[in-house]
């Protein structure tokens, strides 16, 4: 048996059009003084791209690769363990529902539902008009706040399907 090598990256490598502008290699490059490794800094970097693109490309794959010195094949192993970061577009704004042991008992089904019937998308999914994108995430870190969810970047304890209605009404 022999190993095939393929490329899952798409596009021209080194494009003209760099995604890591010269403010966030500056910004990551700062970062690098906290850390024993550079490559300790790459979700930093995942971040940094995510949130300006709403995605993460190849090309930011290969430009972060560079940066940190490590090769695009870990970038994207990185990316694609952690369910925060995607490489398809997201919408503007992210709902992340815990799925794990914790929430599950606790209802998150129930939201995920609530999400689904209220905005008509499932799970990794992005509304027609590019406003919200629902991502069930496997653990959050907060199951004392079961069922629990982040909405963007803020955590928020949901007691009830209306009250995750309200928010997604706020946040709209």
């Amino acid at each position: 048996m022999a190993w095939q090598i393929v490329d899952r990256l798409k596009g021209t490598p080194d494009s003209a059009d760099k995604v890591v502008t010269d403010e966030m290699r500056q910004k990551i490059e700062a970062e690098f003084a906290k850390y024993p490794t550079k490559q300790a800094v790459l979700l930093t970097s995942l971040h940094m791209v995510q949130n300006k693109y709403k995605q993460i490309s190849d090309q930011a794959i290969r430009e972060l690769a560079e940066i940190h010195e490590i090769s695009p094949g870990e970038v994207l192993d990185t990316l694609s363990f952690y369910d925060m970061y995607s490489r398809e577009k997201l919408g503007k704004n992210l709902i992340g529902v815990c799925v794990s042991l914790s929430c599950d008992i606790c209802g998150c089904k129930d939201l995920m539902k609530k999400v689904k019937d209220k905005l008509n998308i499932g799970p990794r999914e992005t509304t027609e008009d590019g406003k919200f994108t629902l991502i069930p995430m496997e653990c959050i870190g907060a199951c004392e706040m079961a069922p629990a969810i982040l909405m963007n970047e803020d955590l928020h304890k949901i007691e009830s399907v209306e009250q995750l209605d309200d928010l997604i009404d706020k946040t709209a």
